[in-house]
């Protein structure tokens, strides 16, 4: 089974390969909204999904008003939301978001992850590593793809009370509905930066 998940914050026990994108066509990556502004309140639409294209397009954030994730890989939407206490998926571009990170990507590399790395600041660390090592530019963000098996991985989606406008970071992992997959074949998007996207 491989299913596009809503991982933001993961936990990796074992992923057999990474693709990154080639040298020589590293992709501009663009993004809407902020999170500091999400944290002072604001959790308004920041822009249109259907607005970006879709052709090649891979994506990540958060929807409008804190309610549900959206991802895009190859221009496909396998966004979330919670409804009565269950994740549901929508295909649909017709969403806005808080904040959206997204970059089009035509071609990826692949490269093996080595077994050993077990934890999401090892899996940084290896990030950065191959980036430095094929030249990326490292002051500028780029995406790059995570596919394979896994032991066990976090997952979150957020579904934020309409009511509640006192926003702290605690509130927003407790928001919605979490929980933890186990062995099976997953593709996550991930953006890497040094930078704070304001």
């Amino acid at each position: 089974m491989n299913r596009y998940l809503p991982i933001i914050v993961i936990m990796i026990s074992f992923i057999p390969l990474m693709h990154s994108c080639e040298d020589a066509k590293m992709p501009q990556v663009y993004y809407s909204g902020a999170l500091r502004s999400i944290m002072g309140g604001n959790i308004e639409a920041t822009i249109a999904l259907d607005t970006v294209g879709k052709n090649n397009l891979y994506a990540l954030g958060a929807a409008e008003n804190l309610r549900g994730e959206i991802q895009v890989f190859d221009g496909k939407s396998f966004s979330t939301r919670v409804v009565d206490r269950e994740i549901t998926f929508e295909e649909s571009f017709n969403q806005h978001a808080a904040l959206l990170v997204y970059a089009v990507v035509p071609e990826w590399q692949e490269i093996a992850v080595p077994s050993d790395i077990k934890t999401k600041e090892m899996l940084e660390e290896f990030v950065e590593k191959t980036a430095m090592e094929r030249n990326y530019d490292m002051n500028q963000p780029f995406p790059f793809l995570l596919k394979g098996s896994i032991n066990s991985l976090s997952w979150h989606v957020i579904n934020w009370p309409e009511d509640d406008t006192v926003h702290t970071h605690e509130k927003h992992q407790n928001s919605g509905l979490k929980g933890v997959v186990k062995n099976q074949d997953v593709t996550i998007i991930g953006f890497f930066s040094f930078l704070v996207l304001s």
